[in-house]
């Protein structure tokens, strides 16, 4: 059973991801999925952390180029951004081939498996253009944000004839609990929730828009 943590999204400080996957391999045998973003890590702690990870067991990487800090607890931050995910990919390509991120050569290759975002904003094609150069630089699944529009799914058949089977692909589906809810993801970049989708959450309250929000999370896995 895999489960993904996230990396402060958002841009958010949180418990460190490195910590959780540890602690959760550890109390329950997980096999975490450790999302790794290019926005927090210069390229040396970002390979630290990742020798680290596997050290500890961890095999599976999410690499992204994380939120932006304007967004978060400091906006008034410095992103370092000393790469974007398309090249820690090329890095971790490296490290299966047994050379680390600076060129030198390891003692053999790592056995990672690394995966990226997919991005199912309207304006389509620059977003599947950076797909197939993720899926080139040996990403082998994707992770959708949550999806909330069904108009989003038809987007995502283009995705997969574009990947022609070199990767698999995840739907993220989280169920909306509230109109208010709906309102604050419609303002995160990269999300799509629209406003029919909250304004039909409006009437509830409570445990009764928690349902309603299971029941439009449903409807779309059954689609």
């Amino acid at each position: 059973t895999h489960i993904t943590i996230a990396d402060n999204s958002l841009a958010h400080a949180r418990l460190s991801n490195v910590v959780a996957a540890v602690l959760l391999r550890q109390a329950f045998g997980l096999s975490p999925i450790v999302h790794l973003n290019s926005r927090d890590r210069n390229l040396l702690a970002q390979q630290s952390t990742v020798f680290g990870l596997f050290a500890a067991g961890v095999r599976h990487f999410l690499l992204i180029s994380g939120d932006a800090l304007a967004l978060g607890d400091h906006p008034d931050g410095k992103a370092v951004y000393e790469t974007d995910s398309l090249g820690l990919m090329e890095r971790f390509r490296g490290l299966q081939a047994g050379v680390d991120f600076f060129g030198r050569p390891l003692e053999g290759p790592l056995d990672v498996c690394y995966g990226g975002a997919l991005n199912l904003g309207r304006t389509l094609g620059p977003h599947l253009r950076r797909l197939a150069a993720k899926a080139d630089r040996g990403a082998r699944f994707f992770f959708t944000q949550p999806i909330f529009d069904p108009a989003d799914l038809e987007r995502l058949l283009e995705a997969r004839a574009l990947l022609g089977g070199r990767g698999a692909l995840y739907i993220g589906i989280m169920p909306l609990i509230s109109a208010a809810s709906a309102r604050f993801l419609a303002g995160v970049p990269g999300m799509n929730v629209p406003s029919d989708v909250g304004g039909a959450l409006e009437p509830y309250t409570g445990q009764a828009a928690i349902e309603a929000g299971l029941a439009q999370a449903g409807a779309l896995i059954e689609r």
